[in-house]
């Protein structure tokens, strides 16, 4: 097999020691004997980590190939940041010496590509191997031919090319040369002064000078000289302990055990010497008895490098005492290469074997063994052992064990150290949750405790919930403060404040116990569509795909910030699987810029380091902020960045450019779990990430029952357009016998719609798929011709498919905006869900009102009926029939040439000022969809109808905006629709009116009549804060705890006061007792939210107004002439 093999000069033994191939080519071992293999064929490095055939370990990113030689930069010649870099000779593309730095991460070790030591603009210079001279240069051998294949001719043959070849010197200019060691036929004395040299060259032709001494010489005067020396010494220039482990490795070349010796540089205080140390001991397996302290002693070391060392050297040799290295190594932190080190020792040990044996007899057990037993054992075989406090301490840190079996634990743990379970139980989680270890287990726990118990540290699970410093440790203990009170109120009430908690309490709700999650209906059902006031909003996740979109841009600018990229217009565009310079979409070698825009995936909340190494610029933006710059005209330069990120999607862009020269670009990540490496193409995505409102709605569909008001609530979004993906997959979950009959239809044109919209390229990815999947499961209800129909429209959608419907009880159609492609043909399935009539007609900009009046004036024609109420006019541009409740329609259309802003619009007499919206006839769809806002900055489409300027229902309203409508309140107001607002608006929470509602703020039916004035109630809805009577007041008290708390009282004698904190998220009152109260204080902040209208359109408004200052009477005449 291709690979290292370990040749043994004194027996001429040949054994195969560390496979790597095809080709090998470069193998170095380090100061420390640390080995490193490279393969020359494909480019790639491992780190020789255990041998004996093992492998193979890549140590660093591989950039180039081939590689015909590796190397170490080991000389005080060159300046102290280049001392010992691990150096690539690259012969084809990249022609030059790469250098990396090492680094040693716990048991393991990396390399990380810096500035190369050695560019050539020659095409003929191909570096073929590299050695540091005695005098400290770097010497670079050139075999300078134009041909370089796997066909060269051999030494002797003699067509061979004698004639190319050279030898560069590299040195660093302005610094002295080493003066060369002298030590051929040097008395021993002398040669072994040179272990002080700083050079690993030097160090190395002494060790075999020496290999031609005697071995009674080398025993007398090497171990003279050793005996001088301290291991705790290590000055620069005279290293003692590297001198000693020189002295060492030259026993051990010579087949010498020196014990004394060994555990001599055992003592030294750099830990890779302590490591070398041990890898000799082991070589000396079999050949000692003197062994066991020491190997020992290595496997409980302060450093991973020397653990590492000691299990690998142990599986040499035989017994308890190998096995206790391993259980000490075992017992202590790890990483990911401990964990290899491992793996592999614990086959070849028994250890397995060997500790079930030593548990079952009945003699003392080895404490170190006794530790990984407890550690390694399953919760079955624990619960085997006699109980004591160390067997308790292990169950209770196991995750997911059941409460059954961690219950009698935390009972026989309290009783031994002789406190109460509920106290020792939070005193454990806690403590947990601070070092970053599970607490699954524990938190479960918790939410087993009887009530009363429970109750005495409420605070501590609340404090855990909205404080814990793990993830898992808040949605846990909300899980179990939500069990705690049922109904959720308190947990629901604390997530309301920010986004952070609103997250934690969302995913804590699939672990809710089932009878307490069913009480969180009510609170999660709005969440899917809106967060509660003053949380913001949140845009709208989108279907996903792997990988991350590349611009392409030439000529490149001077600099690569994202500000300069937007400016220019890429030569090419596409989607690649990660970020990286050599890209399909690169048509140029030499000033270029790339730009990547996409998302990245943080597995899991924490710390999360980015790295970016370029030649020249590049900018890493994360989440819309910069996060690195590595701009400007520079070589490989590589900087790095940390950043604490939430588990999900976070928006990623990174620009490149290069100047000509040398280029290069690496970008890579390390976080919670991942070791520093380049971004998995499955971590990255092209579209809005997981948000609020998707886990709203897997919150959703994990609580039990009420499955058709789910799909209704669901459906709504589908088809508006909003949280597709998340909720067709919700959907998609709801048994057959809970769908509506009169929602399938308008679904699944929906589901087909958003199919359509979708590139050829998206359409095999998962959400598609289930979209795809469900739609036909839909179609199996539907009568069979159009389940025919359904089935030949999901076959062919080049024609794109545009689901239009209506909001029942609104009087508005599902959908504010339409987007379409200019010029090209479009389906639209129309569809009636309300309960009154409705058409839809596209008419020209500019012609919403002038059409709409034609229509009122059309009401008595004879035949208006039969047009389906669509008026004669020539700036309509098509239009449906009418259709009655769940009724629908499929309305072929090409779209206009012409790029412009086309209102929709129901023509059905009184319904054409309130049901409306715009099409958006667009010349790019596609850019149009990635970024709308930026498209229509660049590609001005102004609204030419006045109306569709106040139809959205995302508009932070003012007073002034709407005061003159409101101050003559017209008529002809839609008393339905005002009475549903009333709920969408959530007025309901807090005020009574028509019998619906809680009496929470003043009673709407017997306003004083200063206040009863159409002019109060829009301000009161604006500006909750502009007018509070006292009685509706809130306060806020301070605690004696340091808790603040704030909420209107609604309750007060000598003992408590009762408040209501926020009837929207906690309608049941908090009682406080009067001795908790440190302070008190009125608010000026009105517990009604602002932003109550900014959901409605200016026609909604003033219905809602029109409700309630005819208080709910719908008999008052603002709404008398409306009759359909």
């Amino acid at each position: 097999a291709s690979g290292v093999h370990r040749f043994n000069p004194r027996t001429f033994e040949v054994d195969f020691h560390f496979p790597i191939g095809p080709n090998p080519h470069g193998d170095v071992i380090d100061q420390w004997g640390y080995q490193f293999a490279n393969d020359g064929t494909s480019g790639t490095g491992s780190y020789v980590n255990i041998g004996k055939g093992r492998g193979n370990k890549k140590w660093f990113q591989k950039r180039v190939r081939p590689v015909p030689a590796t190397g170490i930069l080991s000389s005080s010649h060159f300046p102290e940041e280049h001392e010992g870099n691990f150096l690539i000779c690259n012969a084809i593309g990249f022609l030059g010496v790469l250098q990396h730095n090492v680094e040693y991460n716990g048991a393991d070790i990396t390399a990380t590509e810096v500035d190369p030591i050695v560019v050539s603009s020659d095409p003929n210079f191909r570096p073929s191997d590299v050695e540091v001279g005695g005098d400290g240069a770097l010497y670079i051998l050139d075999w300078h031919n134009t041909l370089i294949g796997h066909m060269q001719h051999n030494m002797r043959d003699p067509n061979r090319d004698h004639d190319h070849g050279r030898i560069y010197r590299v040195t660093a200019e302005g610094r002295d040369l080493v003066k060369p060691a002298k030590m051929r036929g040097k008395p021993i004395s002398e040669v072994v002064e040179n272990f002080f040299a700083l050079e690993d060259s030097t160090r190395y032709r002494a060790r075999l000078e020496l290999t031609g001494r005697t071995a009674e010489d080398i025993t007398n005067q090497v171990g003279k000289f050793a005996a001088s020396l301290d291991p705790k010494k290590a000055d620069y220039g005279h290293d003692e302990a590297q001198a000693l482990l020189e002295c060492l490795w030259v026993f051990e070349e010579q087949r010498l055990v020196n014990i004394p010796l060994l555990k001599k540089v055992f003592q030294s205080n750099e830990p890779r010497v302590r490591a070398a140390a041990i890898r000799t001991l082991g070589h000396w397996a079999g050949r000692t008895g003197e062994w066991q302290e020491t190997l020992a002693a290595a496997g409980a070391d302060d450093s991973a490098l020397v653990r590492a060392e000691a299990v690998k050297a142990a599986v040499n040799f035989e017994g308890d005492a190998a096995a206790q290295a391993f259980y000490e190594a075992a017992a202590r932190p790890g990483d990911p290469e401990m964990n290899n080190v491992l793996n592999y020792a614990r086959g070849l040990l028994n250890i397995d074997g060997r500790v079930a044996a030593d548990i079952k007899a009945t003699g003392p057990v080895a404490k170190s063994a006794y530790a990984y037993y407890l550690s390694k054992a399953s919760v079955n075989d624990l619960l085997k052992l006699e109980k004591n406090e160390a067997v308790y301490e292990a169950i209770l840190s196991r995750p997911n064990v059941p409460v059954a079996q961690l219950g009698p634990s935390l009972k026989g743990l309290a009783a031994i150290r002789k406190t109460d379970e509920v106290g020792l139980l939070f005193d454990l989680v806690e403590n947990r949750d601070k070092a970053d270890v599970n607490t699954a287990g524990l938190t479960n726990l918790v939410s087993s405790q009887p009530s009363p118990e429970r109750a005495k540290v409420q605070d501590r699970l609340e404090a855990l919930a909205t404080g814990g410093k793990q993830e898992s440790t808040r949605q846990l203990a909300i899980a179990g403060w939500v069990k705690a009170t049922l109904s959720g109120d308190d947990a629901f009430l604390a997530a309301s404040k920010s986004k952070d908690r609103l997250r934690d309490f969302l995913k804590a709700v699939p672990n809710v116990h089932p009878q307490a999650r069913t009480a969180l209906f009510e609170k999660v059902l709005p969440l899917i569509d809106e967060l509660p006031s003053g949380l913001g909003s949140e845009g709208s996740s989108s279907i996903q795909q792997s990988g991350i979109h590349v611009d392409y841009y030439a000529p490149s600018s001077s600099n690569v910030a994202i500000e300069t990229l937007n400016k220019m217009k890429p030569k090419a565009s596409g989607i690649v699987p990660r970020v990286e310079m050599n890209v399909p979409q690169k048509k140029a070698v030499d000033k270029f810029a790339l730009k990547f825009t996409g998302n990245i995936l943080a597995p899991r909340s924490g710390k999360y380091t980015f790295y970016i190494a370029s030649d020249d610029g590049s900018r890493v933006y994360l989440n819309d902020k910069q996060l690195i710059n590595n701009d400007g005209l520079h070589g490989m330069v590589e900087k790095s960045a940390s950043v604490t990120l939430p588990a999900g999607l976070h928006k990623l862009v990174v620009t490149y450019f290069d100047n000509g020269g040398g280029d290069g670009l690496r970008f890579q990540w390390q976080g919670p779990g991942i070791k520093r490496g380049n971004v998995p193409a499955d971590n990255l995505a092209i579209s809005g990430g997981e948000t609020l409102h998707d886990m709203a709605i897997a919150a959703l569909s994990s609580i039990p029952g009420r499955d058709t008001e789910k799909f209704t609530a669901l459906a709504a979004l589908v088809k508006a357009g909003k949280h597709r993906p998340a909720a067709i997959g919700a959907l998609a979950k709801i048994k057959k016998e809970h769908w509506p009959k009169g929602e399938v239809r308008p679904l699944v044109d929906n589901l087909v719609g958003f199919l359509g919209e979708l590139p050829a390229a998206y359409r095999t990815s998962p959400t598609a798929a289930t979209t795809v999947g469900f739609a036909r499961f839909l179609s199996t209800t539907l009568p069979q011709e159009v389940a025919a129909e359904v089935e030949a429209r999901l076959q062919n959608l080049d024609v794109p498919v545009i689901a239009i419907g209506t909001v029942p009880h609104r009087m508005i159609y599902d959908k504010e905006r339409i987007a379409v492609q200019a010029g090209k043909p479009v389906e639209f399935r129309f569809s009636n869900t309300d309960n009154m009539p409705h058409n839809f007609a596209i008419v020209m900009p500019g012609s919403l009102e002038e059409v709409g009046e034609l229509a009122e004036r059309s009401a008595r024609d004879a035949d208006f009926q039969a047009r389906g109420y669509i008026p004669k006019s020539g700036k309509v541009l098509i239009g449906s029939k009418l259709l009655q409740t769940g009724e629908n329609q499929a309305i072929a259309f090409e779209a206009p040439k012409t790029p412009g802003v086309y209102p929709y619009v129901c023509t059905y007499p009184g319904h054409y000022r309130r049901m409306y919206g715009a099409l958006y006839v667009v010349a790019n769809l596609a850019e149009y969809r990635a970024d709308p806002v930026a498209y229509l900055a660049a590609n001005r489409l102004p609204l030419k109808d006045e109306l569709l300027k106040f139809n959205t229902r995302g508009k932070a309203w003012k007073f002034e905006e709407l005061i003159g409508d409101v101050k003559e309140l017209p008529m002809n107001r839609n008393f339905d629709v005002g009475k549903q607002l009333f709920k969408v608006a959530n007025c309901v929470a807090c005020h009574r009116l028509n019998n619906e509602g809680n009496v929470f703020g003043p009673d709407l039916a017997k306003l004083a009549d200063k206040k009863a004035t159409s002019e109060h109630i829009l301000r009161s809805l604006i500006e909750p804060s502009k007018d509070i009577h006292d009685k509706f007041a809130s306060y806020s008290f301070q605690l004696i705890t340091g808790k603040t708390v704030t909420g209107m009282v609604i309750k007060e004698d000598a003992n408590n006061v009762s408040i209501v904190i926020d009837p929207l998220a906690k309608g049941k009152p908090t009682i406080i007792p009067k001795d908790d109260i440190d302070a008190r204080k009125k608010s000026n902040v009105s517990m009604m939210p602002k932003g109550l209208l900014d959901k409605l359109s200016k026609e909604e408004i003033l219905d809602l107004i029109a409700y309630v200052f005819a208080k709910g009477d719908k008999k008052n005449k603002l709404f008398h002439l409306h009759k359909h």
